[in-house]
């Protein structure tokens, strides 16, 4: 015999299945359907979650993109929609499975992202463990590119990861002056990890990115030109290259996303040390060239290159 609250159950969700074949019910009754256990338990969630969005698109003029902003409006993303499953089949991938099945390519891309980002999130808090914990960089590195092996992750996955896990490691709940000495402490502590992390000149690139984002968020920390005294002390510790920055500046040094004026501000704190770059590359080839010229008169000693410092007006970075 069927028990009362089956029944109840059943039509419970024949009703709403009435409902959502003339899609006159929102998006956001799935918020709700995710606390009801037995729904969820059973595979009724699911099943009407896949019925809902089904429904939306054979609407007329109804797109995937519109759906996508119906879900976004109503506060539902692919992590609601896991939460829909039931516990021994629920997992990201059979969610991306549900929607390969139904033809939603859009649905499967958001959903890996947010697989992509818990992963890159699982990397910052490793690294910030390990940074606070004073584990050696390159113990850090091997557990980083272990961990981008298995769950596959970019090198600038990895560089974000890195810096991430390096920002977060750093209390940034004091005064101005302190935040920005416990910030540089902790990335000159932490430079040999930042090393192995950029292993080309895209890497320093993306590096860079990361640290103009961060900056620009960071009102008090753009006034008191902390990127600048970022890039200069990881230019000193051989992170960041002459090219990498010079290549950086070159090209704009504009925000993906974010405000231009904070990139403005960076470029305009940037142009001393920019250009006592480009100075000491000048002077040195020009004492290459003497150089050569000696050696091939049979001078043996050739003249200093004269560029060991950074400009003063970076020494904040020390």
């Amino acid at each position: 015999m069927v028990s009362d609250w089956v029944l109840s159950v059943t039509v419970s969700f024949l009703f709403l299945f009435v409902l959502v074949s003339a899609t006159q019910m929102s998006p956001s009754v799935l918020n709700q359907l995710k606390t009801n256990k037995t729904a969820v338990e059973s595979g009724h969630a699911l099943a009407f979650m896949i019925r809902l969005i089904t429904c939306y698109l054979e609407a007329p003029l109804m797109t995937v993109d519109k759906l996508m902003g119906s879900l976004k409006s109503a506060n539902i993303d692919t992590g609601t929609m896991v939460d829909l499953m039931p516990t021994g089949d629920r997992s990201a991938d059979a969610l991306s499975e549900h929607f390969r099945g139904l033809g939603l390519g859009k649905l499967v891309e958001q959903n890996e992202r947010r697989i992509k980002q818990a992963k890159v999130t699982d990397a910052v808090a490793a690294v910030c463990a390990r940074v606070r914990a004073g584990v050696p960089g390159a113990e850090t590195y091997a557990w980083v590119a272990g961990h981008a092996k298995d769950v596959g992750l970019s090198e600038g996955e990895v560089v974000g990861a890195v810096w991430g896990g390096i920002v977060d490691s750093v209390d940034l709940s004091r005064k101005q002056q302190q935040n920005r000495t416990s910030l540089l402490g902790t990335i000159s502590a932490s430079a040999d990890l930042l090393v192995a992390a950029c292993k080309n000149g895209q890497a320093e690139l993306e590096l860079l990115s990361r640290i103009q984002t961060f900056v620009s968020a960071d009102m008090e920390f753009l006034k008191l030109a902390v990127f600048r005294d970022i890039v200069t002390l990881l230019y000193r510790k051989d992170v960041l290259s002459e090219d990498a920055i010079q290549r950086w500046y070159s090209r704009g040094s504009t925000l993906n996303k974010g405000s231009a004026a904070s990139s403005n501000i960076i470029r305009v704190q940037m142009q001393p040390f920019v250009k006592w770059l480009e100075t000491a590359e000048e002077e040195s080839s020009e004492e290459e060239g003497a150089a050569s010229a000696a050696a091939a008169q049979g001078d043996a000693a050739a003249p200093a290159t004269g560029s060991d410092a950074a400009p003063a007006a970076a020494d904040g970075a020390a």
